[in-house]
């Protein structure tokens, strides 16, 4: 008996560290990061810029966006999604990439226009796009995620 103990403590020693080591290699794949206090207000911010080569790479933001704490339902989590052109392609404003997003939470919908992708140059010639979202006043430890198949910033 002795033995079969120490072989299933074994196993399972050598089956904590593969999980283990799954979620640590999984966890290096997404950054976090805060979201600007807009103060009182509700304006425009930058939230960050993307990287990217016209080669259909992508970014994935998940953001946590409240106001003033109030843990209100209309608080939600949205998940926006862009990907680059594959060099050729552009959509009828001259636009090398395309977003799409989708909200988890009571309200289930984003306001048209309140995210924005902005590249710094015309056309394919684009190789960075800022990100910039109107958030709602007071959005203090709101945050997002990042995730990615290209280098972004």
């Amino acid at each position: 008996m002795r033995r079969a103990e120490g072989i299933t403590r074994l196993g399972l020693c050598l089956f904590v560290v593969a999980v283990a080591s799954f979620f640590a290699a999984t966890s290096l794949r997404a950054q976090g990061f805060t979201i600007p206090d807009s103060g009182a207000t509700s304006q425009w911010a930058k939230i960050g810029t993307f990287g990217a080569l016209q080669a259909g790479e992508t970014i994935r933001i998940v953001e946590y966006i409240h106001q003033s704490y109030t843990a209100s339902n209309s608080e939600d989590s949205y998940t926006i999604t862009f990907k680059t052109s594959n060099g050729i392609s552009v959509d009828s404003n001259g636009f090398a990439g395309n977003e799409s997003w989708y909200v988890i939470g009571f309200n289930r919908a984003i306001p048209s226009g309140n995210i924005k992708w902005k590249a710094n140059a015309a056309g394919t010639s684009a190789i960075s796009y800022d990100l910039y979202i109107y958030l709602p006043g007071n959005p203090r430890n709101s945050h997002y995620v990042v995730s990615l198949d290209a280098t972004g910033t």
